[in-house]
């Protein structure tokens, strides 16, 4: 009898351990699938609705984009660029053009927007990234 307990509780042992090891597998890929999904310009950025909001997220995006799309750019390449990045929905307002990429699921939604200026020859004079988050 004490030699099927035993046998009994290192079986169940195994099996517990290897649904741990599944569910371990299970949300890593969820975590690099989420990670890779994001474009470039934002890995690495705590996001999240309550972080999305932050004054450091909001000013290390700003920073980012600025760096990666220097007053002078060719307007048509951050345009490339960023559409190759998942940005989307292309639209002016308020004599800025702007690109945006949301994340998240229903009711919230993180929105990382880049804005910028160009002159008429097609140069970014002025470019910026916000961060808003937004719940029904």
């Amino acid at each position: 009898m004490a030699g099927f307990i035993r046998y009994f509780v290192v079986a169940l042992g195994q099996r517990l351990l290897a649904l741990v090891l599944v569910i371990a597998l299970l949300l890593a890929g969820i975590e690099a699938w989420q990670w890779f999904g994001k474009p470039e310009i934002i890995r690495g950025i705590a996001s999240g609705f309550l972080i999305t909001g932050s004054p450091r997220a909001k000013s290390e995006f700003s920073d980012r984009v600025r760096t990666r799309f220097p007053i002078g750019s060719p307007e048509a390449e951050v345009v490339g660029e960023l559409m190759r990045e998942g940005f989307y929905d292309q639209n002016s307002f308020r004599g800025k053009q702007w690109l945006i990429f949301r994340e998240g699921w229903f009711p919230c939604m993180n929105s990382w927007r880049v804005g910028w200026r160009a002159d008429s020859s097609g140069t970014i004079e002025e470019i910026d990234g916000l961060i808003d988050a937004s719940c029904l």
